[in-house]
This record gives structure tokens, C-alpha cells and sequence, in this order.
């Protein structure tokens, strides 16, 4: 595996997350001490947005030196379509209001998956149903486009 590069190494960490789980990403990474925190990070955001909470553990342990996976907005955003993963996430302390580099936060994102558990703990831990994004977008114009409204009760939006 050490004749591997970048690039192969990255997609079989994919095809790890995705098909096979904890032991053979677990493999992979013992196998290759020396892979950029970049791709850690890349493989966090993508097993957050699979709702992967069973590799999010085994990622950080390799996580590049300084990297605050609370505080990566675009890690909660990404796994903002799995209630169990905002739910995680927030418990451990991520911030229910960050953005990422779009402006965009866990509940636009949620909005945007249909989530409509996510969407109630998110409001129930603080996130704005107002906050704007770069493009003006809301949380709540994206409920109203979606037309998720029988599923979270307005009194909950409002």
C-alpha cells in the first residue's frame, strides 16, 4: 500500500467508508502513516454527510495536528441530513450556528435534506431559522421551497 498515491490511496478510503467500515479504514490508515491531514479531513466531511458515525472516531484519530473537528461548520453542515450525526455532533459541543465558507449552516443544509428531525434539534440548540447565507438564502425559504412544512410543526420554525 505504501507504492499507493494520493489519489488511490483516497478512493480506497472511500470505497472503505462506503462499503466496508471500521476494520478496513482502520487498515488503510495503519498502513499509511504518512497521509495528508487534508485527506483526513475529506473523509470525515464525506462519512459526516453518509451519516457514518461508526468512522468518524477511527478518522480522528488521525486528524491533522490543530484540526477542531467541533469547529469545522462545514463537518456539521455536511452531516446535516442525519439527525443521529447533528445530535453527536452537538453533544459534543459543535456550534449549532457556524457557517462555512458558503455561509451556509447545519440547518440551511438540513433544510436542504429534508431532515426534518435535524432541522427541530438544530432549533431546539440555537441555530437561527433566519441566518442568511452569502446568496441571502435562509433556513426558512429553503423549508418553504422544499415543502417540508407538515413535517416540522411552524411553531417550531417560528
Amino acid at each position: 500500500m505504501e507504492s499507493l498515491d494520493a489519489d488511490e490511496v483516497r478512493s480506497l478510503l472511500h470505497r472503505a467508508a462506503d462499503l466496508s467500515g471500521i476494520e478496513p479504514t482502520r487498515r488503510i490508515l495503519a498502513a499509511r502513516p504518512d497521509l495528508e491531514g487534508a485527506v483526513i479531513v475529506e473523509r470525515l466531511r464525506n462519512v459526516a454527510y453518509k451519516g457514518r458515525l461508526d468512522l468518524i472516531d477511527v478518522l480522528l484519530e488521525r486528524a491533522p495536528e490543530g484540526y477542531d473537528y467541533l469547529a469545522d461548520a462545514e463537518l456539521l453542515s455536511h452531516g446535516a441530513g442525519s439527525p443521529e450525526f447533528v445530535q453527536t455532533l452537538l453533544g459534543r459541543g459543535a456550534d449549532p450556528s457556524a457557517t462555512d465558507r458558503s455561509g451556509f449552516g447545519a440547518l440551511h443544509r438540513a433544510a436542504q435534506a429534508g431532515s426534518a428531525e435535524s432541522i427541530r434539534i438544530l432549533l431546539a440548540a440555537g441555530a437561527s431559522p433566519m441566518a442568511r447565507s452569502y446568496n441571502g438564502q435562509t433556513p426558512l425559504s429553503t423549508v418553504a421551497r422544499r415543502n417540508i412544512w407538515r413535517r416540522v410543526p411552524e411553531d417550531e420554525i417560528a
